[in-house]
């Protein structure tokens, strides 16, 4: 259900029209971070949740940006294929990352580090790349 409202009503009534492409993607890295932080040292369940449940509607405008971004810089005739690699590596994520998550989680890994550690190295990226195109 959030994830419908997110990608039916938020993405499309919200973010699009009040926000360029380059500040909607600085802007959910930024909040990214910020949550995923939250999440990390969240200590009451419920709090956690709330707060898991917010970063996951960031989370899914942060797939739909870099798809975004990556189809807009591809060539007319290449798009289908990326499209399906992207989907693909879309979809082996989503199913290796919980295994490595429990793998994390069973030496008491934060988890949540991690991604925040990936997710600033992907700011960082988008950041350079954002420079380069000015």
């Amino acid at each position: 259900v959030i994830w419908a409202i997110n990608m039916w009503y938020l993405i499309n009534n919200f973010r699009l029209q009040r926000f360029s492409s380059d500040n909607i993607t600085l802007i959910n890295h930024i909040s990214l971070i910020i949550w995923y932080i939250l999440v990390a040292f969240a200590k009451e369940e419920l709090f956690f949740i709330v707060l898991f449940y917010i970063t996951i509607c960031f989370g899914q405008t942060y797939f739909v940006i870099y798809n975004n971004i990556i189809m807009s810089k591809s060539k007319k005739q290449d798009t289908g294929e990326i499209s399906g690699v992207l989907w693909g590596i879309q979809n082996a994520v989503m199913f290796l990352w919980p295994l490595l998550a429990w793998i994390l989680l069973h030496y008491n890994v934060n988890i949540f580090i991690w991604t925040i550690i990936c997710v600033t190295i992907s700011a960082i990226v988008m950041f350079y790349d954002y420079k380069k195109n000015i």
